[in-house]
């Protein structure tokens, strides 16, 4: 056994030095020596072709080196005489020998294959996904300037600064962070930093984001984010405009054609609400929005508290009794609410039924007030499409 173990080693050796010319390759040392010394004695073009031939051989040899090994001959034969321990070392090394080629070429071609379908499967996820954050982006701008135009109409009406103001914030606050919260989310994936959804992105979230971001890259966003603490939406979007500038997210307006569609979809989508809602605040909140729209042809993006307000701003156009049908329901709602407050508070010592009795939802009063303010709306809306 230890001279067979003694002979293999020896043989080992030997395919060693015949590979790599061994410490006794004088032969090949020598030619190597001439090649330099006539290299040395030739000159112009033809010893910079030489030289480029020389430096496309190593550059060549230095990627045969590169490629991936499976395994090496003397490790496909220990694998063999591990396996196979009748066979003679003669015989292992040849069969290793003569494996080595093709199976160092499959498990490349496997390799390969497996790396290009996954760069693929990676590439295509990642250009889907960037498609659907530009379609959400894009889509969000186009809904915060149409929305904006609504508040533009109402800051040409008498006496409604308070609520010019009131939609101004609600209009950044929402939809204004969103849209900040996915530029920064979408620069932090192109920086291949940690990212966080954007939908629950908060202000320490953002301000981290940004404190890592290229100083070109995060003064406009910063620059943008401050602006949503405004009372106006006027220094917003401008700033967003440039941040699309500057930073290539090309967010457009849509086009009059596109805008005609956008508020004929939203009104259809507010009736549809409408029509189907048991709910009397928002039944209300539904109706005062669909009445605004069929009058000013702008939409509106309103919190439930800037009802009383629109309602107000509907009376010069609106019948007496019609109007005075929106203010009659809006007290209702309050006093509804009232009451649910007042089943809150002591709905420790009430049954369920009881307090369900005094939120008011089952007031017939109530209802039958929602179906008349539902079917102002629907009337409004079927008699300006008519026009």
């Amino acid at each position: 056994m230890a001279t067979s173990t003694g002979g293999r080693q020896e043989r080992k050796e030997e395919r060693r030095q015949k590979k790599g010319g061994g410490a006794s390759g004088g032969h090949h040392g020598r030619e190597v020596k001439m090649q330099k010394s006539k290299d040395k004695k030739v000159s112009g073009s033809r010893a910079r072709g030489r030289h480029a031939d020389d430096e496309e051989e190593t550059s060549a040899r230095s990627l045969e080196f590169k490629e991936l090994e499976f395994l090496s001959e003397d490790k496909i034969a220990e694998v063999l005489h591990e396996k196979l321990q009748d066979l003679s070392d003669e015989f292992v090394e040849e069969l290793s020998a003569h494996l080595l080629r093709p199976l160092t070429r499959t498990y490349q071609e496997v390799a390969r294959s497996v790396f290009l379908s996954s760069s693929a499967r990676d590439g295509a996820s990642r250009r889907k996904h960037n498609t659907e954050v530009m379609t959400r982006l894009s889509g969000l701008w186009v809904n915060i300037n149409l929305f904006n135009k609504g508040i533009a109409y109402i800051e040409d009406q008498e006496n409604m600064a308070d609520l010019q103001v009131l939609l101004s914030r609600h209009l950044l606050r929402t939809l204004g962070t969103e849209l900040v919260n996915i530029i920064c989310s979408l620069l932090a994936e192109e920086h291949l930093m940690t990212t966080t959804d954007p939908d629950h992105l908060d202000n320490d979230g953002r301000a981290s984001i940004l404190a890592k971001l290229p100083s070109s890259v995060r003064e406009p966003v910063v620059t943008l984010s401050r602006t949503l603490n405004n009372k106006t939406t006027t220094e917003f979007m401008e700033q967003a405009d440039s941040a699309s500038d500057q930073l290539n997210l090309s967010l457009r307006k849509a086009d009059r054609k596109r805008e005609r569609q956008l508020i004929f979809q939203h009104k259809n989508s507010l009736a549809d609400e409408l029509r189907t809602t048991k709910d009397a605040p928002i039944g209300l909140h539904l109706a005062v929005l669909l009445l605004f729209q069929g009058q000013s042809h702008c939409l509106l993006h309103a919190p439930g508290r800037c009802v009383p307000h629109l309602i107000s701003l509907l009376q010069k156009y609106l019948p007496p009794d019609q109007h005075l049908q929106l203010l009659a329901m809006q007290q209702l709602v309050v006093k509804s609410r009232s009451k649910k407050t007042d089943a809150d508070e002591t709905e420790e010592a009430a049954t369920a039924e009881d307090a369900s009795a005094a939120t008011g939802d089952n007031d017939p009063e109530l209802l039958q007030c929602l179906d008349d303010v539902r079917a102002i709306a629907l009337e409004k809306r079927a008699a300006s499409e008519a026009s």
